[in-house]
């Protein structure tokens, strides 16, 4: 047997068997104990660097230095916009940017933000002008009353420019000379009865009561109370225009073109008179013009004061009141209680104006009657007096017109 014995295998520390010096220990349940393992192993932190990596130090953004802007060049003169000579004066500032139409540039400060500009202005521009120029000197009034009255006339006409009305009135007075031209039998057979030209002339014009009651009526009727229905009268009130140029340049406009048309018919039949006869008596004519243009006043004016207490613009009721209502109620009464001053009424002026030619028929009421009867219901020797009676008719007419254009309520 050998000298040398061998120990029995067991338990023995790690000095003496250093294969157990690798072995993990096992704790209870035979659990690893990592307590000798982790005291080996190198601790690292987060994003594998080491114990010795440093804290990261805190960011600071580098300041940028100012940019020092271009110093501006001084310059002796200014723009002038009346002339392109400069004026000598004060330096002005420079100009912040070639594009007056854009702000200027902000500037950029810390971490890239821009600057607020506080000033509330882009500085000056570099303008100069005079103060006639600038119209600094100018004073700016409200026009005139008559002014006012002017506007609203040009106004009112414009609107009639475009009525068909206006052209169907100057239609009917070309009518005259045309119908002559085309039936000359009848209109020759006509001037060999008549005495003078003025009668033929007369003749011509025998419906001028009906269509003067009536294209007044048209003209003048509605102008006020087209206005309030289509509410434009409410769009006048901002304007500075009062109430009375606004009723006497609407009531201006209708009654100008009115006579306007009805001396172009005088005038057209005194053309076709000229076809048939070797002179007329201009005395006569201009006495029978005058009453008509008194008479269109008389109708036109009434016909407005009636469209200025309507709510609703009308054109008949002025037309059957001064053309058939007034003048057979006038006759009526003058008839059955002899009333004859009652002929006098400005209803009857252009029943007048063609009896003043001596027109054997006249196409009103009062003509119907005096066919009738056999004698002329109209003295044609008071015209004078009928047209003093009919101005201040028209006057008294208009004045209440005004008072309730005046009070009516916007």
């Amino acid at each position: 047997m050998s000298d040398i014995l061998q120990r029995p295998k067991g338990r023995h520390s790690a000095e003496e068997d250093p294969v157990t010096e690798t072995k993990e220990k096992k704790s209870l349940f035979g659990r690893k104990d990592d307590s000798a393992t982790e005291a080996k192993k190198e601790r690292k932190p987060l994003f594998g660097k080491g114990d010795d990596a440093a804290e990261p130090e805190p960011f600071v953004p580098p300041v940028q230095e100012p940019v020092k802007e271009p110093e501006p060049v001084q310059t002796k003169a200014s723009i002038n916009l009346a002339g392109s000579t400069p004026q000598e004066g004060p330096a002005p500032e420079p100009e912040q940017s070639d594009f007056p139409d854009q702000p200027p540039e902000q500037k950029k400060g810390l971490f890239g933000r821009k600057e607020e500009d506080r000033k509330g202005t882009w500085g000056d521009r570099g303008y100069s002008a005079t103060d006639e120029e600038a119209h600094r000197d100018r004073t700016y009034r409200i026009p005139s009353f008559v002014g006012q009255t002017v506007t609203m006339f040009m106004v009112q006409m414009k609107l009639y420019s475009k009525m068909k009305w206006t052209y169907f009135m100057l239609f009917m007075a070309v009518l005259i000379p045309i119908i002559s031209f085309a039936v000359p039998d009848i209109f020759d057979s006509m001037a060999a009865q008549m005495g003078s030209s003025t009668e033929y002339i007369g003749t011509l014009l025998a419906m001028m009561p009906i269509f003067l009651g009536f294209f007044t009526a048209v003209l003048s009727g509605p102008s006020i109370g087209r206005e309030f229905k289509e509410r434009t009268a409410y769009m006048n009130v901002s304007l500075p225009v009062s109430r009375a140029s606004f009723y006497l340049g609407k009531y201006l406009a209708g009654l100008l073109l009115s006579i306007g048309i009805f001396m172009f018919a005088y005038g057209m039949a005194v053309i076709t008179a000229m076809t048939h006869y070797d002179f007329i008596f201009a005395d006569l004519i201009t006495e029978s013009l005058a009453t008509m243009i008194v008479a269109i006043f008389v109708y036109s004016a009434t016909a407005f004061c009636i469209g200025a207490f309507k709510r609703k613009p009308s054109s008949m009721a002025p037309f059957i009141l001064m053309t058939f209502l007034l003048p057979a109620l006038f006759i009526i009464v003058a008839l059955r209680y002899e009333a004859w001053g009652l002929m006098l009424l400005p209803c009857f002026l252009p029943d007048v104006s063609l009896a003043a030619m001596g027109t054997p028929m006249v196409g009103s009421v009062s003509g119907f009657v005096s066919m009738v009867m056999g004698f002329s219901a109209v003295d044609a020797g008071e015209v004078w007096t009928m047209v003093g009676i009919g101005v201040v008719w028209g006057l008294v007419f208009l004045i209440l017109g005004l008072v309730k254009t005046m009070r009516r309520e916007m």
